[in-house]
């Protein structure tokens, strides 16, 4: 999949707080009052733009003569933190499918909304049969209840090609009741099928 740029359009962020005028000082020195330290990397921040896109960064930085900031994040949610620092200056970001749930685990932990909301976007439009199991899991573990949906569906429709490839072995039976319950299961027989499930939390699809 390629990668795919996206940017927010919400007036009352962008216009409202001139998010965007900062873009030329992101990473930059000039009026920067507090560095960020991220794995190997340090950056030039502002107080005021990291304070106004996230509470926990305004958190962080409220105790007085805070003057640098030391962030521990596995090696994955390091590579894309300076994407996502950027974001805070510009409201810009390129997804793609190697980066995407890294960036949204790092909005997530940070509380940037709005970062949230363009990432779950990007992933329920470019939803595919190489990503759906992967990333339905990935709804399940942080609760992203339109991703979810999608996913449970675009499962349930197609659910004859993800038995016949056995990709259904990688979703444990939790994971997998769902889809079987949502009434959107769609197979050769017409939701005729029988499902078993035994003791030992294998399933058996009979078709």
């Amino acid at each position: 999949m390629e990668e795919s740029t996206w940017m927010g359009t919400n007036p009352e962020y962008v216009k409202g707080t001139g998010r965007s005028q900062f873009r030329d000082f992101f990473n930059n020195s000039e009026f920067s009052d507090v560095k960020i330290f991220c794995g190997e990397k340090e950056f030039f921040g502002h107080k005021i733009v990291l304070s106004s896109c996230s509470e926990v960064f305004r958190t962080m930085l409220s105790t007085c003569n805070v003057n640098h900031l030391t962030l521990e994040e596995n090696c994955l949610m390091e590579e894309v933190f300076e994407q996502v620092l950027e974001f805070l200056y510009t409201w810009q970001i390129t997804f793609c499918e190697e980066n995407i749930t890294p960036l949204l685990m790092l909005a997530d932990k940070y509380m940037i909304e709005d970062l949230i909301a363009l990432g779950i976007k990007y992933m329920v439009e470019n939803l595919s049969q190489e990503n759906v199991i992967p990333w339905y899991k990935f709804a399940l573990q942080f609760n992203i209840e339109a991703l979810y949906n999608k996913c449970v569906t675009y499962l349930g429709t197609k659910f004859d090609i993800f038995f016949s490839n056995g990709e259904l072995i990688k979703l444990e039976v939790d994971e997998l009741m769902p889809i079987l319950d949502s009434g959107m299961l769609v197979t050769r027989s017409e939701l005729q099928d029988s499902f078993w499930l035994s003791s030992g939390c294998n399933v058996t699809i009979v078709l």
